[in-house]
C-alpha cells in the first residue's frame, strides 16, 4: 500500500466505527458499557429504595456456611448486609456484571427458586456517619 493510499484511508476512516470484520457482542447483561456512572439500587418490599455508586465499593464478602447465606457489601460510607439463598450467584454477578438492582423479597418465595436464581430476603444498611433508618 502506497503512502497516498494509506493517507486517504486514514483521512476517510472513522476510528469510532468498527470495521465489518470486528465482531461486537454486548458482554454486559446488567449494564450498557456506555453508561459512565454505575449505580446499585436496593429495593425493599415496603417501597424503600437506596441508590449507591459502584465507585464507592470497597469489598464484597460472601458467607455460605448455612442455608441462609450472608453477603457483606462494604462501601466507603456504608455497610450492607444481605441475607438470602444461593447468594453465590449474586456474588458471581458482582464479579462479572455489576447488577444495578437488587430486590429484597419475602422468604416465602424460596419455594419457587430455580437453580440459576438467587433470593435476597433481608438487607441491613448501616453507616457510622448517616442515619439509615
Amino acid at each position: 500500500m502506497s503512502r497516498d493510499e494509506r493517507y486517504k484511508q486514514l483521512k476517510e476512516g472513522d476510528p469510532t466505527v468498527p470495521s465489518p470484520s470486528v465482531r461486537q457482542e454486548n458482554t454486559h447483561y446488567f449494564y450498557d458499557s456506555s453508561n459512565p456512572t454505575k449505580k446499585l439500587s436496593l429495593e425493599w418490599i415496603s417501597g424503600r429504595k437506596v441508590m449507591l455508586l459502584y465507585s464507592y465499593f470497597v469489598s464484597i464478602e460472601l458467607e455460605v456456611e448455612h442455608d441462609i447465606n450472608k453477603m457483606h457489601l462494604r462501601l466507603i460510607l456504608f455497610r450492607i448486609i444481605l441475607h438470602g439463598f444461593q447468594l453465590h450467584l449474586l456474588y458471581d454477578h458482582f464479579m462479572r456484571d455489576e447488577p444495578h438492582v437488587i430486590k429484597i423479597y419475602d422468604a416465602r418465595y424460596i419455594a419457587s427458586l430455580e437453580d440459576y436464581q438467587f433470593l435476597v430476603i433481608d438487607a441491613k444498611l448501616t453507616s457510622q456517619f448517616f442515619d439509615t433508618d
